[in-house]
């Protein structure tokens, strides 16, 4: 956790201007360098899931938003449902983090839009970490 605490000091979040993806904005604060930033949660992460993750919808966003080069980061929280028998409360336990730094040689799937899925993580050429 001090791990996570010391890259997140580094940056800011802040929500992305308008509907579709991406929905966060990551900042570098010393650099003021800005990150496409999807998050996105499972509590079952698959090497061999083909659902799809959706990147981004509309190109138009991307370059009123971000300048040249556009970088993407995907940031997976793995958790654990939690359900209190006794007061029939549910909760999560987040198990891990997983980052996704994609990069102009990450394969995606086009389809009008640019998505990714478990498999296509776990077998790209790119930089990728859990904390």
């Amino acid at each position: 956790m001090e791990e996570l605490n010391t890259i997140i000091s580094e940056f800011s979040t802040s929500p992305c201007d308008g509907k579709g993806y991406p929905d966060q904005t990551l900042t570098q604060i010393a650099t003021g360098t800005r990150i496409l930033l999807e998050v996105k949660a499972t509590s079952n992460w698959e090497e061999r899931d083909t659902n799809r993750r959706v990147l981004t919808s509309s190109s138009k966003k991307l370059r009123a938003q971000f300048s040249d080069p556009i970088y993407h980061l995907i940031l997976t929280v793995l958790y654990t449902e939690n359900e209190n028998l006794a007061t029939n409360e549910e909760s999560a336990t987040i198990d891990a983090i997983r980052l996704d730094f994609l990069e102009p040689t990450t394969i995606v799937n086009v389809r009008l839009e640019a998505s990714v899925n478990h498999k296509i993580l776990e077998e790209g050429h790119h930089y990728s970490k859990i904390i």
